[in-house]
């Protein structure tokens, strides 16, 4: 009786510390409200203040994350101690609204969507592809990498999707959430292996993939141990739903409905379905110096309204500029640094005219033919 309490409490506290941390977790949703970004102030001022921080801010690995983490475990853990005493019924009733709320939760399409519109791993910037290899971080070379091959990110991004629409399906789901354990368990090793900053997120999705396979265990092992011939599943469904079949099905069509809609906002929004095609300002690219013309022997427009200097021992300058007419305005640390017109000649010859940092300049540049580069070749 007292292992069996014991497990029962251990699911309980992993149970609310995913509910509170989807609750509190900042992710940004493109049209469902995210409630952890409305508490984000507040909650950083208190994780701050419990543990003494003097600053920090809530993402994925960011120490001040993983103490707030350890706070909702003591929380989770102070919860539990009392629900796991409630009556079989309610507990019952718990698990099953918290069940499919994690579900439904991990079944969002939106990493393997970004990742199959081109939106996550997108084409390197100009100014990454004359950025030496060793000068660029694991983390940024991983994705610079990824972002050369659009064919590998569509069937990544498959791997995803595809075992999210089997969670979809109760007939379907036990085996959807044990390939999708072993995705989030690749996806777990790319980050640590190349550094990326979403540890903590992805081990948070991999605590529930392991909830939702929970209920499904004693049924793998009779299946490995034993060797049956067949397997039957019983449908987890919620047990206020068993008995209304058609509130069943309209329940689900809504959830999906939502989750369907909340995934694919962004690119109705901008009206792109592959994330290399997203509009891109005239001047942008790369362009090279006229021969001692400069301290420079690069420049760059980067998509995001940055003009980034690469200086002759490959040090990297970076501008935000903001276009108003023909006048293009520089700013470093929020004070304008410098202003300038740019214009064309001739085809892929262009004149930079005004100052930078009190000095007059005027530089001829060419436009680099991106697409000649071998990266560009099959």
């Amino acid at each position: 009786m007292r292992q069996f309490q014991l497990k029962q409490y251990a699911r309980v506290v992993l149970v609310l510390f995913c509910l509170l941390f989807i609750l509190t977790f900042p992710f940004p949703f493109y049209y469902l409200p995210s409630p952890g970004i409305i508490l984000q102030p507040f909650l950083e001022d208190l994780t701050c203040w419990m543990t003494n921080s003097i600053d920090g801010t809530f993402y994925s690995d960011s120490p001040l994350m993983w103490s707030f983490s350890a706070i909702l475990i003591l929380v989770s853990l102070l919860i539990g101690a009392g629900l796991s005493f409630i009556t079989k019924e309610k507990l019952s009733l718990f698990w099953d609204i918290s069940y499919h709320i994690l579900l439904y939760y991990l079944i969002l399409f939106y990493y393997g969507l970004s990742k199959i519109f081109i939106y996550q791993f997108y084409w390197p910037e100009p100014n990454t592809l004359f950025t030496p290899v060793g000068q660029l971080g694991k983390d940024f070379l991983f994705w610079t990498s990824m972002g050369t091959s659009p064919v590998y990110s569509v069937f990544s991004g498959c791997l995803e999707i595809i075992p999210a629409l089997l969670l979809v399906f109760p007939r379907t789901r036990m085996f959807g959430a044990s390939v999708s354990i072993f995705v989030l368990i690749n996806v777990l090793m790319i980050n640590l292996g190349f550094g990326i900053t979403v540890v903590q997120f992805t081990l948070f999705l991999l605590l529930i993939n392991f909830l939702i396979l929970t209920p499904y265990l004693p049924l793998i092992q009779r299946y490995i141990w034993s060797k049956p011939t067949t397997i039957s599943v019983q449908n987890i469904e919620f047990s206020i739903l068993k008995k209304h079949p058609n509130y069943r099905k309209i329940f689900r069509v809504l959830i999906l409905l939502a989750i369907v809609i909340e995934s694919l906002s962004i690119y109705v929004d901008y009206g792109v379905w592959n994330g290399n095609n997203l509009p891109k300002s005239n001047e942008y690219g790369a362009y090279s110096f006229k021969e001692g013309d400069a301290p420079y022997k690069r420049l760059f427009f980067h998509k995001n309204t940055y003009l980034i200097l690469q200086a002759k021992n490959d040090e990297f300058f970076n501008y935000p500029y903001v276009k108003s007419g023909e006048k293009y305005t520089i700013y470093k640390n929020d004070q304008a640094i410098g202003e300038f017109t740019f214009v064309s000649n001739k085809p892929y010859k262009y004149t930079l005219k005004g100052y930078f940092y009190d000095h007059p300049v005027l530089w001829q540049l060419e436009k680099i033919k991106l697409e000649l580069l071998p990266i560009y070749k099959k």
